[in-house]
């Protein structure tokens, strides 16, 4: 949304699904790997995606309570 002012509007993403895709961007990094995402995203890929994606094991994301399931492609 708009986070400017009236005369310089400067339009943003924020919020909880922001921060948690630059952690898993960041578990890129750290595992190597091109794309990293969540259990959520895993459960709703079709067959074909989620056959070739590989769980990269639970980890602790920065501002979350509990571990997020980390998967890759």
């Amino acid at each position: 949304g708009n986070i400017g002012s009236e005369r310089m509007l400067q339009y943003s993403a924020i919020g909880d699904v922001v921060n948690v895709a630059a952690r898993l961007e960041q578990a890129n990094k750290e595992f190597g790997t091109d794309i990293a995402f969540s259990k959520e995203i895993y459960t709703a890929l079709t067959k074909d995606l989620n056959s070739e994606a590989s769980s990269q094991g639970a980890i602790t994301l920065k501002g979350r309570d509990g571990e997020t399931q980390v998967y890759s492609i």
